[in-house]
């Protein structure tokens, strides 16, 4: 199967704030699709969502690396990269972020890591799973440290 080229006609996935809205790639302002295109030279993108966070237009670029693993490129209505996040496979998280996960849930059943490069070019890494039969989600730095815990586990 041949893939698509990038500026394929597509339509994009909407949030609640803009439903009804349908917009091809073309349509995307040249700043954002530009910035995305910069981003992740060579990347097809399979899917464009756009959201509505803080006030502020993100469009969601997303796609599949050489690997198979999905990447998101979130560009602001600027054309200023807003965040890249990234599939890891579980068993290329890097140990202090292994560590510090499983020194706080250690029965934890992982179902998905992301890594995520925010602006400022920090790491966070995004780790999904079930912990005491529950789903959780929880942002780890690099260093291990436990940033955000969401799910029944965050109280």
């Amino acid at each position: 199967m041949r893939a698509k080229p990038l500026f394929a006609a597509m339509t994009m996935t909407l949030s609640p704030a803009f439903a009804g809205n349908e917009i091809a790639m073309e349509e995307i302002p040249s700043s954002v699709r530009e910035a995305a295109i910069r981003t992740a030279p060579g990347l097809t993108f399979d899917r464009v969502e756009i959201e509505l966070e803080g006030g502020v237009r993100v469009y969601e670029f997303q796609g599949v690396d050489p690997e198979g693993n999905r990447i998101e490129i979130d560009i602001m209505e600027s054309g200023e990269l807003d965040e890249i996040e990234m599939e890891v496979p579980v068993d290329r998280m890097p140990a202090a972020v292994r560590d510090g996960v499983f020194r706080r849930f250690p029965e934890l059943e992982i179902n998905r890591v992301e890594t995520s490069v925010r602006s400022t070019g920090v790491f966070i890494y995004e780790i999904e799973g079930r912990f005491g039969g529950e789903e959780i989600a929880v942002e780890v730095a690099e260093n291990g440290e436990i940033l955000l815990i969401e799910g029944a586990a965050a109280s």
